[in-house]
């Protein structure tokens, strides 16, 4: 899976990668919807989005969420970073609460 080389096979990203795993099925597939029309335009997911095969299509996008969805976040983790205050490249600002119930 290409998202393993920034994001890691389970989700954790490495430190100026955002984290992936711990989201809600819906909430991972409105960011791609967003980096996919541009509404969310950061680098270097607004030309990946568009180049990289496996996140063409809507069913892949559900596949890929799905995946990580069920990754669980480690102790200390949040979703969308590391940390609470790691910066990562693919959002203007840290989620520190994963979104969703429990």
């Amino acid at each position: 899976m290409a998202c393993g080389s920034c994001h890691l096979m389970n989700g954790e990203g490495h430190p100026e990668s955002a984290t992936t795993s711990g989201f809600t099925v819906d909430y991972f597939v409105q960011q791609m919807n967003d980096f996919r029309s541009g509404a969310r335009n950061v680098l270097p997911m607004s030309i990946l989005i568009k180049t990289v095969p496996e996140l063409k299509g809507d069913q892949n996008i559900r596949n890929l969420a799905s995946y990580f969805s069920e990754q669980k976040l480690k102790r200390g983790k949040t979703a969308g970073g590391a940390a609470a205050t790691k910066p990562h490249r693919h959002s203007v600002s840290v989620v520190t609460a994963r979104p969703g119930p429990p």
